[in-house]
C-alpha cells in the first residue's frame, strides 16, 4: 500500500497569533486539507487530504516542554468532549473536531486570561535573556567596541548580523504587545485573540518565512566566506607577497632567527579600514654580539578611512585589554611622541597602542636575554611610531 501524499503549505504570519492560525486551519479543511500529526516546521504545515469538511481547530496552551504529546489524562478528556488531538506546536496542543455541537474547551476568559499571562511573561523573560547575552554580556565582558567589532567582524557580516538581530527583538517585543493585549481584553470579558481569516489571493505575510531564511542564509554564506578568506589569508612571512607597513623584528631587534621561528601574517581588509594586517611571531634571535634572545611580536596594524576612525578603533581597543586583563592590566607612562594618540600599558605583556593620521597600530611584544629584557617599552614605542607611513 503507497504511502498518502503530504501536502505543505507555508503558515500565515505571525505564527503567534494562534486565532489566525486556527481559522486559517479551518479554512483549509473546507478544501480537503486537514493537518497531519506531523505538525509545523520551518514555517511549513504538513497536510493529507481527506473529503472537505467544516471542522474547528484549537490550540491549547499545556505550558509543556517544546513540541511534547499531551498528558493522557487531557487527551482522554478531551476526546470525550468531541476533540481529537492533532500535533504539538510550541506550548500548544492542537485539537480538531469534526463535531458542531463539540463544547468549546476556552470558555472561561479569566482562564484564558491566565494562559496569555503566562504566554506574555515567558516572552518578556526570553527578551530580556536575549537582551541581557546578545548586548549586556558583551559590552560587561569586553566593553562599548562597536567601530572594533565591524572592522574585525566585517561591515558587510555586520550590518546583515545587526538586522538579523533588530528583526528578531523586533518580533518578540511584537509578540509580547500581542500577548499583554489578549490578556487585558479577557480580564475585561472581551475575546481574546480569534480573528478571522480571510483568503487571500496573495498572502504577504507567508513569505516572510522566506525572507527570514533568506536573511540567515545570505548572513551565513557570508559567515562562511570572511572565516574562509581569513584562514586564506594567513599565510607565513616568507610566502607574504605584500608589504608590511610597520616594523618587525629586524627594525625592532635586529640579528637572525633561528630556524624555529614562528611567524604568520594576515591581511585583509574592510569598508572602514582598507588595509589591515596583523602578525604573529615568535623564536630566539642570534644577536651581532652573540646574545640569543627569545623574542615574540603581535602586531594589529589598521589603515583606517580617517583619523576619527581610527581613534575610536584605538580607544575600544584599550579598554576591551582593560576588561580582559582580569587584574593583569598595568598603566605605563607614555613616552615622549607626537602621535595623535598613545597608551603604554601592561596587559601580560608590554602593549602600546597608537594613532599616527589615520592609522591605529596595537602591538605587544616580549624580548628577554636571560633574567633581563632587551628591548625597552620606550626603545619599541618609538620604533614602531617611526615604522609608520
Amino acid at each position: 500500500m503507497s504511502e498518502e501524499k503530504i501536502y505543505h503549505r507555508l503558515t500565515p504570519r505571525p505564527v503567534y497569533d494562534i486565532g489566525r492560525v486556527e481559522a486559517w486551519l479551518e479554512g483549509l479543511a473546507e478544501e480537503g486539507l486537514f493537518l497531519t500529526s506531523d505538525g509545523f516546521f520551518c514555517g511549513f504545515g504538513s497536510f493529507v487530504k481527506r473529503e472537505p469538511a467544516k471542522v474547528r481547530y484549537r490550540f491549547i496552551y499545556s505550558g509543556k516542554a517544546w513540541d511534547e504529546r499531551p498528558e493522557d489524562g487531557l487527551t482522554e478528556i478531551m476526546n470525550e468532549s468531541g476533540w481529537e488531538f492533532v500535533a504539538s506546536r510550541g506550548k500548544f496542543d492542537i485539537f480538531m473536531s469534526r463535531d458542531e455541537n463539540a463544547v468549546e474547551p476556552n470558555t472561561d476568559p479569566e482562564l484564558e486570561a491566565i494562559t496569555f499571562k503566562k504566554l506574555k511573561n515567558d516572552t518578556y523573560g526570553r527578551i530580556i535573556y536575549v537582551i541581557a547575552m546578545s548586548i549586556l554580556y558583551p559590552f560587561f565582558r569586553h566593553g562599548f567596541t562597536p567601530v572594533m567589532s565591524i572592522v574585525m567582524l566585517g561591515t558587510p557580516t555586520w550590518i546583515l548580523l545587526a538586522v538579523l538581530m533588530l528583526t528578531f527583538y523586533v518580533n518578540m517585543i511584537a509578540e509580547a504587545v500581542f500577548y499583554a493585549k489578549a490578556y487585558r481584553n479577557l480580564k475585561k470579558g472581551k475575546e481574546g485573540y480569534r480573528r478571522y481569516y480571510k483568503k487571500k489571493k496573495f498572502d504577504y505575510t507567508k513569505y516572510m518565512h522566506f525572507v527570514d531564511a533568506t536573511l540567515v542564509i545570505v548572513f551565513f554564506l557570508i559567515l562562511l566566506i570572511s572565516w574562509k578568506r581569513d584562514s586564506e589569508s594567513e599565510v607565513s612571512y616568507e610566502d607574504y607577497k605584500g608589504d608590511i607597513p610597520f616594523a618587525t623584528f629586524d627594525e625592532l631587534v635586529g640579528g637572525k632567527f633561528t630556524d624555529d621561528l614562528f611567524m604568520k601574517v594576515k591581511s585583509k581588509s574592510d569598508i572602514l579600514a582598507p588595509q589591515i594586517v596583523e602578525i604573529n611571531s615568535n623564536g630566539y634571535v642570534i644577536m651581532p654580539d652573540g646574545q640569543i634572545v627569545n623574542f615574540g611580536l603581535y602586531v594589529n596594524y589598521i589603515e583606517a578611512k580617517n583619523n576619527k576612525i581610527a581613534m575610536m578603533i584605538a580607544k575600544e581597543y584599550e579598554n576591551y585589554d582593560k576588561r580582559r586583563g582580569l587584574g593583569h592590566y598595568e598603566k605605563l607612562p607614555s613616552p615622549d611622541i607626537c602621535a595623535d594618540y598613545i597608551s603604554v600599558y601592561s596587559n601580560v605583556f608590554p602593549t602600546i597602542i597608537m594613532v599616527k593620521d589615520n592609522i591605529m597600530v596595537r602591538a605587544y611584544y616580549y624580548a628577554h636575554s636571560g633574567d633581563s629584557d632587551y628591548l625597552s617599552i620606550e626603545d619599541f614605542s618609538r620604533a614602531m611610531y617611526d615604522s609608520l607611513g
